[in-house]
């Protein structure tokens, strides 16, 4: 039985512990992680069921013991949760594509090629498609005046102009032709646009449905004012994640442009870049604006030890939470540290 639960954070331990508690007694707790398991929401009926996510974040506890269908968030580090998750994020993609005259998001998860050449796990389809990290050795542990370039929502740039038609595949083991893209089966399920590839898919214009959908969500972001502004981001960033459980193909034509087009802008000035930025010692031709795909500017010092740094306008840490947490899970409880 599927179920759209509500959504609510809860601040105060006591009250959600005394919500798992009440779990307990009334369902059976499932514990799990969402992002292993997509369709977990239709496995089983809330009435038997609660489910309970933990993260190094936070605790997620889906439950309908208060009488609604509900989805609980507490953070660990106290902070406020946007509340929402991936799948509900890419059911908005998913209704803006929906009258599309083709397919835009094909969903490949039982494809027997895909699945065969790729393979999943847990409904996710095994290839990564990283996002880029890269930086350069002669800067480490140097303080440097640089210029840094971050794209306007790099993803939703990437399909601004042209997207493959995914709903058929068009050849396969051949050179790419003109207006097409095809794939190598490897572990990073490389992007081809130009050479050999084993799967290729016409490359065409982007339909109307996903530059609406770009424009509304990049607006809500941008305008603070917006009822949605806090969960844009989310939304964004979270529904072409989720492709990675449906459509490996358009994921990677995504993440792969963006790393392609930070690449070819890599010299020996640069600092340090990533999938949507990049750092040099000198400024670029690049164009700055508040329009998707357009570059936000900031400048000053800036010092990397390998992929972390300090700088005046940020300073990054990789794999380190940005604050401290407050609170674990031990026992089957939260509990203040």
């Amino acid at each position: 039985m599927k179920f759209n639960p509500h959504t609510e954070q809860i601040y105060d331990l006591k009250i959600f512990n005394s919500l798992i508690e009440k779990a307990e007694q009334l369902t059976t707790i499932l514990y799990m992680k969402i992002e292993d398991d997509p369709f977990y929401q239709i496995k089983y009926s809330l009435s038997n069921v609660s489910y309970l996510s933990i993260n190094p974040k936070n605790i997620i506890l889906t439950t309908k013991v208060s009488g609604r269908a509900t989805t609980y968030y507490f953070t660990l580090d106290g902070t406020e949760h946007t509340v929402i998750n991936g799948g509900q994020a890419y059911a908005q993609l998913v209704k803006a594509c929906s009258k599309n005259s083709w397919e835009i998001l094909k969903d490949y998860s039982q494809h027997e090629l895909t699945v065969k050449n790729i393979g999943m796990s847990n409904g996710k389809f095994l290839n990564k498609q990283a996002g880029l990290l890269w930086y350069n050795p002669n800067f480490n542990n140097k303080k440097v005046y640089a210029y840094s370039y971050d794209i306007n929502s790099a993803y939703l740039s990437c399909l601004m102009n042209k997207i493959p038609r995914t709903d058929y595949i068009k050849d396969f083991d051949r050179e790419v032709g003109e207006n097409e893209v095809g794939f190598i089966f490897n572990e990073d399920l490389t992007l081809i646009t130009r050479g050999y590839a084993n799967i290729i898919f016409d490359l065409v214009d982007t339909p109307d449905c996903i530059k609406k959908f770009a424009k509304l969500w990049y607006g809500r972001k941008k305008n603070p004012d917006d009822k949605y502004h806090k969960k844009a981001k989310t939304i964004i960033n979270a529904a072409i994640g989720c492709l990675q459980y449906h459509n490996p193909y358009l994921r990677s034509y995504i993440v792969s442009s963006c790393n392609y087009f930070i690449e070819s802008l890599i010299d020996e000035d640069t600092v340090i870049c990533n999938t949507d930025c990049i750092v040099s010692i000198k400024p670029l031709n690049l164009k700055v604006g508040n329009n998707i795909g357009e570059f936000s500017l900031d400048e000053g010092y800036i010092t990397i030890n390998k992929l972390n740094y300090e700088a005046d306008w940020k300073t990054a840490q990789r794999g380190k939470l940005k604050k401290p947490l407050l609170y674990k899970f031990e026992n089957g409880r939260v509990i203040e540290i």
